[in-house]
């Protein structure tokens, strides 16, 4: 039966860069994917793109393949990434630009456009959308501030259809992270939108993959000091089987732990119902999963079952905001806690007398309840705890001045502060995210590959494949009355301090 064997080797943007390194030298492989993207991230690249229009990408990703271009080229791994951000484009002619001028010209890149909604926006009319927030249902319209993006989660065959076109390197913008992964598989194996239960294997397969170390041992909370070489730790591959099934495991002579409990914790991660975990192709149930530990750092997973794909794609929206001023004192014994209450308190007496308003705050005491908040294990006199402050405020020069307050208290206030950040708390422009969903009967991905001839000014839209639909199409987005695949969000559960 064939297999097929997907390492990935970054779990986010900030990630270890010499993984890449390691995944390729340390055994054979077919496809690595490499995962830049989350909601925070989408925010930072988009206020790097106001910045420079050719931005907009992770701008250290070709940096990060430079070393690695000859060992992809010499053993014909492919590689899938979301490192295009908000601007595939440029990250591809980018990458193009590096491969050509060290002697990799031949390389083909697939490029996959088509999740960015302002052009689509522009060409259907503003009035035609309204974003309504996912999980609170409230309406576009109550969105404080300018629109500044809004991304479509694709799925995983415009992947697949640049794989198909020849494309040795697949770049994306924003795709449902698990896509990176269920790409290669339905090319490989030519698995299709009706083949649920095999999407909904890859899916998993993506999932344990998309966090990199996460799931070889790295984050564990079920029992670290187990974890062998952290130092070393090796990142995750999955041999995947023609019939979904799939192995999970790392290099042999790296370390880190490949075991059930460590895969359970990521796959745990960010599913909400595990009997119906959504992505853009399919919807995964969990419930019948079965993890079978066969040694030396591989665990056999199978029984993934699969329904209906969502009618709708996830929608990031990122918007313009405040500013927003964060900084902190560390209090030390004896009486330390009540000296960081105090504290706060004087800070607020403090700006009320400069005639500092501000439009929200928060103060979170480290070391005693500022992680768990009502659910921690208090210890009335610790040594020392960390007092953060952060203010919402709508304009710079109020921020500022809150800044430069924060440091006066060293000598002005409640003894024993002192600032453990080396400097002043500098203002940060705020760019928040929205959660939305959309009809994929309005959205058409565009796939193109470029080589070495044909990479400069081109507008990479030379290919177009509408993405396949499940279900009955719908004209406007909707949260209010989701399809009947559609999860409802409700307010949460109340929580309880428990060990996984």
């Amino acid at each position: 039966m064939k297999n097929v064997r997907i390492g990935g080797a970054l779990g986010f943007w900030g990630d270890r860069r010499d993984a890449i390194l390691d995944i390729l030298n340390g055994g054979p492989l077919d496809y690595v994917m490499m995962d830049y993207l989350s909601e925070v991230t989408l925010s930072i690249l988009q206020k790097q793109r106001l910045k420079n229009p050719q931005m907009g990408y992770a701008h250290d990703f070709v940096s990060t393949i430079k070393p690695a271009l000859k060992l992809i080229v010499e053993k014909r791994v492919k590689l899938i990434t979301n490192a295009g951000g908000l601007n595939p484009a440029a990250c591809a002619q980018a990458l193009m630009a590096m491969a050509k001028a060290e002697g990799f010209g031949q390389l083909k890149i697939g490029v996959v456009q088509g999740d960015d909604l302002f052009s689509l926006i522009e060409k259907k009319g503003a009035d035609k959308f309204d974003f309504f927030h996912m999980e609170t249902g409230a309406s576009q319209n109550l969105i404080p501030g300018k629109i500044l993006s809004a991304n479509a989660y694709l799925g995983a065959f415009p992947i697949a259809r640049a794989l198909s076109m020849g494309a040795d390197i697949v770049i994306t913008g924003r795709v449902n992270d698990a896509a990176l992964a269920l790409g290669p598989l339905i090319y490989e194996f030519g698995w299709n939108e009706n083949d649920l239960d095999l999407l909904a294997s890859g899916t998993i397969a993506g999932h344990l993959l998309e966090c990199g170390g996460q799931a070889t041992g790295g984050n564990f909370n079920g029992g670290w000091q187990s974890v062998p070489d952290l130092a070393h730790l090796g990142f995750p591959i999955a041999e995947v089987s023609e019939d979904g099934s799939f192995v999970m495991t790392i290099h042999p002579g790296f370390g880190g732990l490949v075991t059930p409990a460590v895969l359970k914790e990521q796959l745990l991660y960010e599913v909400g119902d595990p009997s119906k975990y959504l992505v853009a192709d399919v919807t995964c149930d969990l419930t019948d999963l079965e993890m079978e530990d066969l040694g030396l750092n591989r665990v056999l997973i199978k029984s993934v079952r699969g329904g209906p794909a969502p009618i709708q794609y996830k929608v990031s929206v990122c918007y313009e905001g405040g500013y927003k001023v964060s900084g902190g004192l560390i209090y030390t014994w004896p009486n330390c806690v009540a000296k960081a209450r105090a504290g706060g308190e004087l800070f607020l007496g403090r700006l009320k007398k400069l005639g500092l308003k501000f439009k929200d705050h928060r103060f979170s005491i480290l070391g005693y309840d500022g992680v768990h908040g009502l659910m921690s294990r208090k210890v009335e006199d610790p040594d020392e705890v960390y007092m953060r402050l952060s203010f919402l405020v709508d304009d710079l020069p109020t921020a500022e001045k809150i800044a430069r307050e924060l440091t006066t208290h060293v000598l002005c206030g409640i003894p024993s502060a002192c600032s453990l950040d080396g400097g002043r708390a500098t203002p940060q422009k705020q760019i928040l995210h929205w959660p939305s969903l959309i009809p994929k009967s309005m959205i058409e991905s565009k796939i193109s590959v470029i080589d070495s001839a044909t990479w400069e000014g081109v507008t990479l839209e030379a290919s177009t494949m509408t993405t396949a639909t499940v279900g009955a199409a719908i004209t406007e987005p909707t949260i209010t009355e989701p399809a009947t695949n559609e999860p409802v969000l409700g307010k949460p559960a109340p929580t309880r301090r428990a060990v996984i």
